[in-house]
């Protein structure tokens, strides 16, 4: 995993996609970032809706407070996914491939690249499956070394 020796901001490789996706949640959970970002990513909160999705679009039924709150609910919404996307923008930049997709691509928000990378980068396929339980098999506890300290080293890939 590539990583900027001050800040620790994990740039992204096509070869270990799931490792650099459990780097980029915690960087999105650091204090640096407005809680609950990484929910407008993943889509676990999604931009809530101001009219229905019929065509053509009809305003929802609500109170000025009602809408007040809808309003500030997307810009909050906004902020967390333009912070997502940024930073999703920094990550690849470094590596070729990923930049190439980035130019080409006409992607509006951060969920639907992370879509992207997944389904190019993330293998299910019997090698890979078979060269992670090798990997696995093959690790080793040091004497004198807990079991915390094992899974450090191995999240900073000694």
């Amino acid at each position: 995993m590539a990583q900027d020796k001050d800040s620790g901001f994990p740039f992204f490789e096509e070869d270990n996609y799931l490792g650099w996706l459990v780097h980029y949640k915690v960087l999105l959970r650091s204090p640096d970032y407005p809680p609950g970002t990484q929910d407008a990513l993943f889509e676990e909160c999604p931009k809530p809706p101001m009219d229905n999705t019929v065509d053509p679009p009809v305003p929802l039924p609500m109170t000025p407070a009602d809408r007040a709150a809808l309003k500030r609910r997307q810009d909050e919404w906004v902020v967390k996914d333009n912070i997502c996307f940024s930073t999703l923008m920094k990550a690849l930049i470094k590596n070729p491939k990923t930049k190439r997709m980035i130019e080409a691509g006409n992607f509006s928000h951060a969920f639907q690249i992370i879509k992207v990378l997944e389904r190019r980068y993330n293998t299910h396929d019997q090698a890979a499956k078979s060269a992670l339980t090798l990997a696995f098999h093959s690790l080793k506890q040091e004497t004198g070394e807990s079991g915390a300290e094992l899974l450090i080293g191995l999240m900073l890939q000694r």
